[in-house]
């Protein structure tokens, strides 16, 4: 399995695909999963012609981490280290959730190693929009300090695939939950509590698009409008019917409108 150092000792994992093309994809998971989670997008984007890189973030799934907790600067400055170590100079980002942080500290930071950049069910600050929110993300907060993050996992498994037919993505989800590190799954959750970069949305200078699905009971998307909003250009797609992990529960429509939008200029 391809991996890259890390300072402190730590390695870093990550799938590729079509090596030898360009350009290169940059898919950056959410909290929990693992580069295995975008599965469902290596072979459109293969097949576009693209190559494709899918790191696990530091401290999720065969990642390591050194020692102290995670956070989202840390895996930004990890993903530019796999860019420039595999000698990339650009790459089109697209980031899922936490993924989504990790790509904004990415452009903000380091705006000439990204092109095109996919913001998906992601936000700029986390703020409960909704008082009926407030409960769950209560309940995510104590799960994962008593009983760890797989007990925690269970919960959002069950919300973000509500329905009986997903019971297969549910069990792909907790099985990659299971192998994070307990202390950086929770410095990832504290990290993201405090994450805002609203502030900073204009200085983004690359083509942007922001998709959501209309039924994300995670991230609403009056969160997600908030990056079009800020960032200059940038443009917008709703998934009908789709919940926080659009890229899995409608992959076809999502696949569709991601190999569009890297395809324009």
């Amino acid at each position: 399995m391809p991996e890259i150092p890390l300072p402190g000792g730590a390695r870093l994992h990550y799938l590729e695909s079509n090596p030898s093309r360009r350009p290169t994809v940059l898919l950056l998971h959410g909290l929990g999963a693992t580069g295995q989670s975008w599965q469902l997008q290596t072979p459109p984007l293969v097949q576009a012609g693209y190559r494709v890189l899918a790191p696990d973030a530091p401290g999720f799934g065969n990642s390591s981490s050194a020692k102290g907790a995670v956070s989202i600067a840390q895996m930004a400055s990890a993903m530019v280290r796999l860019l420039r170590s595999l000698e990339i100079e650009r790459a089109d980002v697209v980031g899922l959730s936490m993924g989504g942080t990790i790509a904004l500290r990415l452009v903000l930071e380091h705006s000439e190693l990204v092109g095109h950049l996919v913001l998906v069910s992601t936000f700029a600050h986390l703020r409960i929009a909704k008082p009926m929110l407030i409960p769950y993300y209560a309940a995510r907060v104590l799960l994962v300090l008593l009983f760890g993050p797989r007990v925690q996992a269970t919960a959002v498994a069950r919300r973000v695939f509500s329905d009986q037919s997903q019971e297969p993505m549910r069990e792909a989800f907790l099985q990659e939950v299971a192998s994070a590190a307990p202390r950086s799954y929770r410095g990832a959750m504290r990290d993201l509590a405090t994450f805002d970069v609203r502030q900073r949305l204009g200085e983004i200078r690359r083509p942007t698009l922001v998709v959501g699905g209309d039924q994300d009971t995670t991230i609403p998307l009056p969160l997600q409008k908030e990056l079009v909003v800020g960032i200059r250009g940038a443009r917008l797609a709703i998934v009908h019917g789709a919940g926080h992990a659009v890229n899995v529960d409608h992959a076809e429509e999502f696949n569709r409108i991601l190999v569009e939008f890297l395809s324009s200029s």
